[in-house]
């Protein structure tokens, strides 16, 4: 629906997220799609939504990128979206995620918040192990 060369388009929509900041990231979400695809030339990484994290698939990814997109992947540990218990093991949150970092991607995992701003033990140590799992540096390792 905005693939026209006329505004309103991603062209155009790409252009106002950036008019504050143009180093800005944006990416466009068209729902939920397990083959993890980029949408536009205008988006710098791909939404990437997911609801079964076992399902998501990247195909012809290079480098962390898709059609010149950051490759990405956005689900959720609870049983629903911001809320819930845990609905994977902590075993299979590190193999969903290691299986998008295969390809150079990134994840992004929503955990219920309290309204205190507290997060469950059990999503923390989830975390925790992620963040061992795949250091960002050898130090971390």
């Amino acid at each position: 629906m905005y693939r026209s060369t006329d505004a309103p388009n991603f062209a155009s929509f790409a252009a106002a997220a950036r008019a504050g900041n143009a180093a800005s990231a944006v990416a466009f979400n068209p729902g939920v799609i397990y083959r993890l695809i980029s949408i536009t030339p205008d988006e710098d990484y791909i939404a990437g939504e997911i609801d079964k994290p076992d399902q998501a698939s990247v195909h012809r990814g290079h480098d962390g990128t898709l059609d010149g997109a950051q490759i990405h992947m956005l689900s959720f540990l609870g049983e629903k979206w911001g809320m819930g218990k845990p609905r994977f093991t902590t075993d299979q949150v590190i193999a969903y995620t290691g299986r998008i970092r295969e390809y150079g991607g990134a994840v992004t995992w929503d955990v219920p918040v309290h309204p205190d701003g507290s997060i469950d033990a059990l999503f923390l140590d989830q975390l925790a192990a992620l963040g061992k799992a795949f250091p960002r540096t050898a130090a971390e390792k």
